[in-house]
């Protein structure tokens, strides 16, 4: 508002400087009249004369400028009497009077804008501190202290934002990418300077910018407490801060600093308590809100959990390497994963999702397009294909360890050839096509281990899953097991590991190889 209004002046200024040098002009072309509309003066000599001031005065630039400029602005505010006399006297002060007219007009419309806009917000600011009276009154066992602690702490964000979050307020509506590039230019550079996130990928930080909320704190208001299990972290984006650690301050950050990063990693105690010095302005970062983006970065939280295993370490707490995989039976039961390193299996376990099914519920349909794969974590499931006739043939079942739409990992425009439905309730981990991707390009040995698989495949134990696979029944007859070909867990399973090794081979291999 403040900003409108000035512009406003000089825009009034400047239509006042125009009307000045016309209103000279004309008075020249008339070789400056003795007349009230000239500004009469008397004549230097002959007082008993009067001339025009402009007349009078023609060697001095300045003063009739001045002048004019004065008459330019009485006229402007109806404060001019003089009444004009020529026809292009009168011609040009009706043009003068219409245009001050609604360049009052303008001026006062504005400016009662910016006072009811002001008067509002500003209502909206006393009608918080009359509901914490309110409050106060309606408990009166609280303190009065911390009473006006919380009106402080209005004033304080009515001081800084005026009612209003002002990046709120510009981003809202905003594209989805516009409103990334705009973060990325205010948070993407402080957000890279914190430890952790300096080998992170590029788009998981601008991700992460999005989620960077304000927060005001005043002075001598404690930001957090030791001891307290740490949810966010913080940078500081105005004021100062100080580090207390058993009541002693031992460091103070400034604009530009940040803490509690860890509280991101591992969510453990904090170590110190952090009070502001000044009124200060904070960006907040939550353990929520990484935890949501970071589910979409693979290698960034494989990453982020090996500082938290290193900073366990530093602690003295045990680290088991397989602490993970005990969690997800079915991980190592999978023979695709058996011989993968730790940190392939861990990778692997962070790219899953869980899914939870309940019965007749379907999984997958045939036909529809295939994004991901599924793990059996528990329950039960069954594979329907279609016959010709329209009707539907159960050929296999899947219980715990088993895995099925694997080809969809490896085929852009795959298409389930089955349809999976659950028999129970079931719990389902998802792997995505992006996930499995960057797997296979970042652990070769993940290749070398489907290798082994399919060079195992024949005497292997496991489930099926569904796909343009051999028919169940020639498969079991290869092997001499007659009429248990549906049944056979080792037919299930395997009867896909080579057509899935040749395609996540050639994927690898792809992925592993340098880019021209």
């Amino acid at each position: 508002s403040l900003v409108r209004l000035g512009k406003l002046v000089g825009f009034t200024v400047y239509m006042a400087h125009l009307i000045g040098l016309a209103y000279i002009l004309l008075l020249k072309m008339e070789d400056y009249p003795s007349s009230p509309w000239g500004i009469q003066v008397p004549c230097p000599g002959r007082e008993d004369d009067d001339c025009s001031f402009f007349f009078v005065h023609a060697e001095s630039v300045w003063q009739c400028y001045l002048r004019a400029l004065f008459w330019a602005f009485a006229a402007i505010t109806g404060g001019n009497g003089y009444d004009p006399e020529t026809e292009a006297q009168v011609l040009f002060s009706t043009v003068v009077m219409f245009i001050s007219q609604a360049m009052n007009m303008i001026i006062l419309g504005n400016i009662a804008n910016a006072i009811a806009s002001w008067d509002e917000a500003h209502n909206l600011f006393r009608a918080k501190l009359e509901a914490v009276d309110e409050f106060a009154s309606r408990y009166p066992n609280i303190d009065p202290e911390l009473v006006a602690r919380i009106k402080r702490f209005h004033t304080l964000a009515w001081e800084r934002y005026q009612g209003s979050d002002e990046l709120q307020s510009v981003l809202e509506g905003l594209p989805q990418q516009l409103k990334i590039e705009v973060s990325e230019s205010l948070f993407a550079r402080i957000i890279r300077g914190v430890g952790i996130f300096q080998h992170a990928e590029k788009n998981f930080i601008h991700a992460l910018s999005t989620h960077l909320s304000n927060v005001v704190v005043p002075e001598g208001e404690f930001v957090c407490h030791k001891g307290e299990i740490g949810t966010d972290m913080y940078f500081v984006s105005d004021g100062e801060v100080e580090v207390l650690i058993d009541g002693k301050a031992v460091a103070q950050l400034q604009r530009g600093s940040y803490f509690g990063e860890i509280a991101l990693l591992t969510a453990e105690r904090r170590t110190a308590t952090i009070r502001c010095k000044t009124d200060c302005e904070l960006l907040r970062l939550s353990k929520h809100d990484l935890d949501e983006i970071i589910k979409y970065y693979p290698r960034t939280r494989e990453l982020f959990f090996q500082m938290a295993q290193k900073r366990k370490q530093q602690q003295g707490l045990k680290d088991d390497e397989d602490l993970l995989l005990e969690e997800l039976p079915l991980i190592k039961k999978c023979p695709l994963f058996q011989k993968t390193s730790p940190e392939a299996a861990r990778a692997i376990a962070f790219a899953l999702s869980r899914v939870e099914c309940e019965a007749q519920e379907v999984v997958c349909a045939k036909g529809d397009v295939g994004h991901e794969m599924y793990f059996v974590a528990s329950g039960k499931l069954k594979v329907l294909v279609h016959l010709p006739d329209g009707s539907k043939k159960v050929v296999a079942l899947l219980t715990e360890g088993a895995f099925f739409g694997e080809v969809a990992l490896t085929s852009e425009d795959c298409r389930r050839t089955a349809d999976v439905v659950c028999v129970s309730h079931s719990s389902l981990m998802k792997l995505s096509r992006a996930a499995f991707q960057s797997i296979c390009s970042r652990f070769p040995e993940f290749e070398e281990a489907l290798q082994a698989s399919r060079a195992q495949g024949s005497g292997a134990k496991g489930e099926k899953g569904p796909g343009p696979a051999s028919p169940p029944e020639a498969a079991a007859k290869e092997r001499g097991k007659p009429g248990r070909g549906v049944r056979s867990a080792a037919h299930a399973r395997w009867a896909r590991v080579g057509p899935l090794v040749r395609e996540v081979t050639a994927l690898s291999r792809a992925a592993s190889s340098p880019r021209k």
